[in-house]
């Protein structure tokens, strides 16, 4: 299983380690459970403002760590989803159908509201046709909400769509 960059981990854990003593600490949270879609503004970089992003597909018995990969007539999309706490780290890559060049990348950590609604900021990498060249970068901020149609097995379906 593929992990996040060293560098989200070490801020990751500065995070915690930074919260100090007597710091009320989350232990209960809403469970986001269904296919979320995302809708982004955009704050800065390089890449056009308009982001289509990907659903994500958080199911009930997801364990911490989940990758899940859709294959589509267009493209690929891996989604790695880490819980850490009250928040969802999530990485997508895109990439061509046969998975070797990749399209664009997004990653950020969400924060879990009520189990409908997830938001945080997404950072987003466009990649040229070789699939390793940077073409743009760019930030948002994203707030996904929960699609309420979707239950069990027809979130697979949903994904694909």
């Amino acid at each position: 299983m593929r992990t996040f960059d060293f560098t989200i981990i070490c801020a990751a854990l500065l995070g915690l380690w930074s919260t100090g003593c007597g710091v009320p600490v989350a232990t209960e949270c809403p469970r986001a459970i269904g296919v979320f879609h995302g809708r982004y503004t955009y704050m800065t970089g390089t890449c056009e403002p308009a982001l289509q992003g990907r659903a994500l597909l958080l199911e009930s018995d997801d364990p911490g760590n989940t990758v899940r990969k859709v294959n589509n007539l267009s493209d690929v999309v891996t989604t790695e989803i880490n819980l850490i706490g009250c928040t969802i780290g999530m990485k997508q890559d895109i990439t061509d159908t046969l998975g070797t060049h990749k399209i664009q990348s997004l990653m950020g950590d969400l924060s879990v509201h009520d189990g409908t609604a997830l938001s945080g900021q997404i950072y987003r990498t466009e990649y040229m046709p070789d699939g390793s060249t940077v073409r743009c970068t760019g930030t948002y901020d994203a707030t996904y909400t929960r699609d309420g149609a979707v239950l069990g097995g027809a979130a697979e379906h949903a994904l694909s769509h």
